[in-house]
């Protein structure tokens, strides 16, 4: 972070709030970052601290109608040094308004547009699960207890505390503590038996009536009651027979660390750096078996959105056996706190008791729990909160501060907002109910929250006439990356400037013949400029196994065809390349040159590492290469030209090496070699440039197909299949 100043009448002080003023002209776009050029180390920020001269070009796969040998940017850049000639410098994308990033997406991540209306965060999905087949997925004792304090059970869950004041008893004045009394007993008072009357009796009950235990097993027995029955749902006689051991394994190894962490006894908690606050993406799987049942689990994992249609959890794919032992592992681990533990019959949780139920309601209405959860006969009920958009320009003469702070001149919006987002009910008194429950946002969350809130000032002169209006395939980018937040692509891959979480466990950090970073999920830098728009739209809606030496499995998240359009708009737009992309016509390839890439194939080996076919070997899968039958549908020819080139300069450390250092041609010495000098042509091809070679090896994959004909195209080359 780095702190601005500016001159005041009272002298100089810091001005938190200067990043709101960015928020005018870029309301569509949350992260501003950019690669900074400068003149001296003293105008690079402490995370890209040298400025020098570019090592490699800021975005190699960029500007491939250059031809193969991308250009390095000339002028000076803030970075880092680079390890092989520390004169230079790699590229650092710096965080322009790194306060109003983060705020925006720890909003996101908490999901506050659940209950309030913002401005920019319109038509988001519901952020929590759906509760309408609760009966069937959870273990009511378990609800209770986790709708009464959920950071007891998992101490990183967004899901807030509907009850602070029990928790921090000194935070709050006496005003703003409600006074509970014994909510059963009111009840048991009710004498109405009219149906309506009695209704209306229940519903003017005030929620302070009930003991907090007791509001939780009220709301657990309404939404137990209300749940429909999930039509497939297994019973666990019915599900195959599963093993914790492989289970344990298939979620170490598909991927689920990306998401999700697993707290268990003297274990460390996987951190996820890429969110912007402390909260996890996806639930701790260390403690899941507490909540719910094996059968519930194997259902869910087959197919989530069965369950809830519009769930964020992908579809692995999995088998019957693969899901019955991944349930069966997971439904063994109920640590809360270090310790297993079983949670059983709570009193006052009674579905069947309808008043209980009509207060249930009440309950439910009056915290709003429908602004995050899909509750049945809730679906379309807006939340409860306050409309935000232009909270920035509140009046202080406006804001209520309680008898919490009875200093005139410490009532400014600055303190009531710390104050709120800290201790959301501390304002609380006889004239005033405060519903807001409290989060457990950090003090730099807090600070990042308050920016954005400060920049929330309606629509302005600023916005209207100067504002930074996106269109075209500039809005589509943003479109996806929100998308890539909503379903936590960066959890695995590395791209848009930040490297996959999922890269920081041993198994991709620690190299070995089955570990190391070529077992991680692919980093996808340049996948714009190097996918078919069609087809890595194909893929985003029906992934397949590209890479079989991988464990890590892409899911199926079930993308729209909208939300597959805008994640490969996204992509060439990052790249600078075109979109909707339109091939060039290329000349056939075709007699004399057709033979001469043929040979050029045979020289270069390029099936010892490569198949071409879908079914590897065991051997060659583990070599990671890609099968070579997918490059006419799937690569643009001119990405494939600069790949060949060096492929090393598009993803350092990938497996392939790079043949054509500095642009030479390794066919040089073919025509002596004994493999390779009785090939037909080989005298000339040793004669060309390695320019002319890469694009006689590039112009012969563009030609390679999948089905019959390919057996007729592999064989005239000459090679071997894999698979064989």
């Amino acid at each position: 972070m780095r702190d601005h100043e500016v001159v005041t009448p009272q002298g100089k002080a810091k001005a938190r709030f200067v990043e709101s003023e960015c928020r005018q002209c870029h309301r569509q776009e949350f992260d501003l970052r950019a690669n900074l050029q400068c003149e001296t180390d003293a105008e690079c920020p402490k995370e890209a601290p040298k400025c020098g001269p570019l090592a490699e070009p800021l975005n190699p796969s960029a500007n491939l109608a250059m031809g193969i040998e991308p250009k390095v940017e000339g002028g000076k850049y803030c970075g880092t040094p680079n390890t092989e000639d520390e004169a230079k410098v790699d590229a650092s994308l710096v965080e322009l308004a790194p306060h109003l990033a983060r705020g925006r997406r720890v909003i996101e991540e908490v999901a506050c547009y659940g209950c309030h209306p913002i401005e920019g965060y319109e038509n988001r999905p519901k952020a929590g699960p759906d509760l309408r087949h609760a009966a069937s997925k959870l273990n009511p004792a378990w609800m209770a207890q986790w709708i009464l304090n959920p950071r007891a059970f998992r101490p990183n869950t967004r899901m807030p505390n509907f009850f602070p004041e029990r928790l921090n008893t000194a935070g709050y004045p006496e005003n703003a503590k409600p006074k509970y009394t014994d909510g059963f007993a009111e009840i048991m008072k009710v004498r109405e038996s009219d149906p309506e009357k009695r209704a209306r009796v229940l519903n003017s009950l005030m929620p302070e009536r009930f003991q907090p235990e007791q509001q939780a097993a009220i709301l657990t027995s309404f939404l137990v009651a209300n749940s429909e029955p999930f039509a497939s749902a297994d019973d666990d006689k019915s599900i195959p027979v599963g093993d914790a051991t492989r289970g344990e394994k298939l979620v170490d190894t598909l991927g689920c660390y990306g998401c999700h962490t697993m707290t268990r006894p003297g274990e460390k908690r996987m951190e996820h750096p890429n969110r912007a606050s402390h909260f996890d993406n996806g639930p701790d799987l260390g403690n899941v078996g507490a909540k719910t049942s094996r059968a519930w689990i194997y259902g869910w994992v087959k197919n989530p959105k069965a369950f809830a249609p519009e769930t964020r959890m992908p579809n692995l794919r999995l088998s019957d056996q693969e899901a019955a032992d991944i349930a069966t592992f997971l439904a063994g681990n109920k640590f809360v706190g270090g310790q297993p533990k079983e949670y059983t019959a709570t009193a006052g949780i009674d579905p069947n008791n309808a008043d209980y139920r009509q207060v249930g309601k009440k309950l439910l209405n009056y915290y709003g729990c429908y602004g995050c959860h899909l509750v049945k006969g809730f679906e379309q009920t807006p939340g409860i909160g306050a409309e935000l958009t232009e909270f920035g320009v509140k009046e202080v003469s406006r804001l209520d501060y309680g008898d919490y702070v009875s200093n005139h001149a410490q009532q400014t919006w600055e303190k009531w907002i710390e104050n709120k987002l800290e201790h959301p009910r501390v304002y609380r008194y006889e004239r005033v109910d405060t519903r807001m429950p409290e989060f457990g946002l950090a003090p730099q969350e807090i600070a990042d929250v308050m920016v954005v809130l400060k920049g929330m000032r309606g629509r302005t002169k600023d916005n209207d006439v100067l504002g930074h209006r996106l269109t075209g395939i500039a809005a589509e980018r943003e479109q996806g990356r929100q998308l890539v937040r909503y379903y936590n692509c960066n959890g695995c891959h590395t791209f848009d400037g930040r490297t996959g979480d999922i890269r920081a466990l041993e198994a991709y950090t620690n190299e070995s013949e089955t570990t190391g970073p070529r077992f991680a999920p692919p980093v996808i830098s340049g996948e714009g400029a190097k996918t078919h728009p069609t087809w890595l739209f194909g893929f985003l809606r029906k992934p397949m196994n590209l890479r079989p030496h991988l464990t890590v499995r892409m899911p199926t998240f079930g993308f729209s065809d909208p939300e597959a359009t805008s994640l490969v708009a996204m992509f060439s737009a990052l790249d600078g390349a075109p979109f909707p992309w339109q091939p060039r016509a290329t000349p056939p390839l075709e007699g004399a040159r057709k033979a001469q890439a043929e040979t050029a194939f045979k020289a270069a080996q390029c099936t010892q590492c490569h198949t071409l076919g879908d079914s590897p070997s065991p051997e060659m899968a583990m070599k990671g290469a890609p099968n070579l039958l997918l490059t006419k549908d799937r690569l643009r020819p001119d990405w494939v030209a600069r790949w060949i080139r060096d492929p090393q300069l598009l993803y350092h450390g990938v497996n392939m090496p790079s043949f054509f250092t500095g642009g030479a041609n390794p066919l040089v010495g073919a025509a002596a070699a004994e493999m390779t000098k009785n090939l037909p042509g080989i005298a000339e091809l040793a004669k060309m440039s390695g320019a002319d070679v890469i694009y006689l090896l590039r112009d012969l994959l563009m030609t390679l197909e999948t089905g019959s004909k390919q057996s007729v195209r592999t064989a005239a080359i000459g090679t071997q299949h894999a698979s064989r």
